[in-house]
């Protein structure tokens, strides 16, 4: 399955060749690096189960022989000793860095499953929650950061203690990005700063939605628009840089739920919206076999811990695929139908799409771009937020055609009501005249009869 979608990817996304320096046996080779920009520490390092060596056993040989385990990536179905890994234990990894001169280094660590300590060169630069032996040894956190060092020699070694006992997967599941002291720093606050900008727009988008919706309820899809953004916004702050740590003190289980409820919650508000804004093709069965699924996945997240909660991961990235799919084939029917705002439902969807498949292929570390899916995601709110306000706008306009029209048939019925009573009028007053002239005409007769017998006496 996952060479299928690696192909898949492929063929949709256009790939540049390109070679990066890669480990080899616990050992990677940076000499011919020209220092600009960063590098990614992937390969093969040194892996010691159910251990946690120092660099004074390493230079004295009392270590075993070394497994290699390819990082980025889990330990989970690691193969040793005829044992299969569970994500429960800890470990030694190891990695030698041959560099092309002595300066001011820097490594962008990322998260850790799910506590580790760093050392470089046997000095211990930096720790991340509580490394341990056993569950109650060891305490789970999450918190990317940055470590510099300045070596003095051109041959380093990293040595990482990791432990987990709180999680279903462990290791060193992220890739490792070193680069010169500056050139990271400037990278870190370039992806800082994009993000926050990205989660600005995304909180100013849900609130112009929402309040659209407080002026305009009989279509709730602005509603729908304007939950889906804070439950992004809520994802954005607890993924990748992990910024909820720095905002709060929350414990790791509820770290966890935050991140996975968020997830889950928007993916009934994203089907939410489709059957609102374009129901003959996306209708309400499809969004409730998505909604049902995410109520039972949220009460399991907040009634479960971590280790067990986590399992459910895999099938909600199934449901997220599937439902992904449903949109693709709802958006051809869309514009086959020739549905208002069809277009920009597909543009937005488009631009998800292609940063989703940037974001995978960046994880399963076939390119090395910028993580790009929450700009995608920017894109794709901001053109729904277009369609709902046309729509909105075109509502009011019409709206207001519909009151000059009353406005003018009032004004044209109560001239008609005016010359209708001025006719009524007229009527009485001409009915009033003949009645008139008939009492004359009478009374005229009367007295012509009378005239000869007043002349006869």
């Amino acid at each position: 399955m996952r060479l299928t979608l690696l192909l898949f990817l492929l063929i949709v996304f256009p790939i540049s060749a390109q070679e990066l320096p890669s480990a080899s046996e616990g050992l990677i080779d940076l000499r011919s690096w020209d220092g600009q920009g960063t590098l990614l520490l992937n390969g093969d390092y040194e892996f010691y189960w159910q251990a946690h060596l120092t660099s004074r056993e390493f230079l004295l040989g009392r270590t075993p022989q070394p497994e290699y385990l390819s990082i980025p990536g889990v330990w989970n179905d690691k193969q040793i000793a005829e044992q299969t890994l569970e994500g429960h234990g800890y470990a030694t990894y190891r990695l030698n860095l041959l560099l092309p001169s002595v300066q001011s280094y820097a490594l962008k660590l990322p998260d850790i499953g799910t506590a580790y300590r760093l050392f470089v060169d046997g000095e211990e630069v930096v720790s991340i929650g509580q490394v341990g032996n056993s569950a109650v040894t060891s305490k789970p956190r999450y918190y990317p950061t940055v470590v510099t060092f300045e070596p003095t020699r051109t041959r380093v070694e990293l040595i990482f203690h990791v432990s987990n006992f709180h999680y279903r997967l462990a290791g060193i599941w992220l890739p490792i990005r070193f680069g010169t002291e500056a050139n990271i720093e400037r990278q870190v606050e370039n992806t800082r700063a994009l993000n926050m900008l990205l989660f600005g727009a995304i909180i100013i988008i849900g609130f112009y939605n929402l309040a659209l919706f407080t002026l305009r309820r009989d279509d709730p899809s602005p509603l729908y628009l304007g939950i889906f953004c804070p439950l992004l916004s809520a994802r954005l702050l607890s993924v990748d840089e992990r910024y909820l740590t720095r905002l709060v003190e929350l414990p790791f289980e509820w770290f966890i739920r935050v991140e996975y409820g968020s997830w889950m919650l928007a993916l009934s508000a994203f089907a939410a919206y489709l059957r609102s804004t374009i129901p003959a093709e996306f209708p309400s069965p499809i969004a409730w076999i998505i909604s049902i699924p995410v109520v039972a996945g949220v009460l399991f997240v907040l009634v479960t811990e971590p280790d067990v909660s986590s399992h459910a991961v895999p099938y909600f990235q199934l449901l997220t695929v599937g439902s992904m799919l449903a949109a693709v084939v709802a958006f051809v029917l869309a514009i086959a139908h020739k549905r208002e705002g069809a277009l920009l439902l597909t543009m937005g969807f488009a631009a998800l799409f292609y940063t989703a498949a940037n974001d995978i292929l960046v994880n399963m570390d076939v390119i090395d771009t910028p993580l790009m899916l929450d700009t995608g995601l920017v894109i794709f709110i901001f053109l729904q937020s277009l369609l709902i306000s046309y729509r909105f706008t075109r509502s009011f306009k019409m709206i207001e055609f519909q009151s000059a029209s009353l406005r003018a048939a009032n004004v044209q019925l109560h001239t008609q009501e005016k010359l209708r009573r001025q006719a009524e009028d007229e009527s009485e007053k001409m009915s009033g005249r003949i009645q008139l002239s008939q009492k004359m005409e009478s009374i005229e007769k009367l007295i012509a009869g009378t005239q000869p017998h007043i002349a006869g006496s």
